[in-house]
């Protein structure tokens, strides 16, 4: 069934978030390989080719609020992907505690599968050309705490995994479900608040109108839905 998504304003807290190379922090030497496109989604090769570290990218969000916050991230299989998973973590540099803790492997096909070892696991949206977007919940974040959001190839439990890995179109948010995705560069990006109106070539009469909102979890206020008929100073 056709529908149209409106959303409230949002704001992408991570910093370049298509590209690895720029404000983005390294964790041991990885590289980087050609960036792959998909749907408008820049997402790097990154490569932990170190068999003695754990190889990957870093940089510290900056929350406003305490809570449960909103992760999602753009992933695809690698050219030479690791044999068991890579890891997408938050957290907590000055408390000491993994607020999110996400195992992602390549199940068949490039589909990912995803084994979650800290917050929660919300499921994916398909893009194009073996591009995924995976949904995550952290737990509590503490705000006033440095959070490193944090970003791994051919990382478990031991760090002697290597492979490759595409990351991209990274997303944080004061909230506790993910937005659509609103990419940065060197600072952070709002999306306005979105309405939908037509305008009525007639004077309305009597009628009846029928929707159907389905609220995603992101609603200022729960269960609202809104339709108004009227001009800028009256309405019905």
């Amino acid at each position: 069934t056709p529908s149209l998504l409106i959303e409230a304003a949002r704001i992408n807290l991570v910093l370049q978030s298509g590209d690895l190379s720029a404000t983005w922090t390294d964790a041991g030497t990885p590289t980087l390989g050609t960036a792959h496109t998909a749907s408008g989604v820049s997402l790097d090769l990154l490569t932990d080719n170190d068999a003695g570290t754990a190889e990957g990218k870093l940089q510290t969000i900056t929350f406003t609020g305490d809570g449960v916050k909103a992760i999602s991230v753009h992933w695809k299989a690698g050219v030479s992907p690791t044999p068991v998973s890579d890891e997408l973590v938050l957290q907590d540099v000055t408390g000491a505690a993994t607020l999110l803790l996400a195992r992602v492997s390549d199940a068949g096909a490039g589909v990912p599968s995803v084994a979650m070892l800290t917050g929660t696991y919300l499921g994916y949206r398909y893009l194009t050309d073996g591009v995924y977007r995976l949904f995550f919940q952290s737990t509590s974040v503490t705000a006033v705490n440095t959070n490193s959001l944090r970003a791994y190839a051919g990382r478990t439990d031991t760090v002697t995994d290597t492979g490759d890995v595409y990351w991209g179109g990274f997303q944080a948010e004061d909230a506790t479900h993910s937005s659509s995705y609103v990419a940065t560069t060197t600072g952070t990006v709002t999306r306005n608040i979105e309405t939908w109106y037509s305008d009525l070539t007639s004077k309305p009469q009597a009628m009846t109108a029928y929707f159907d909102f389905e609220e995603w979890g992101t609603a200022l206020t729960a269960n609202l839905g809104l339709f108004q008929i009227g001009s800028a100073t009256a309405s019905t």
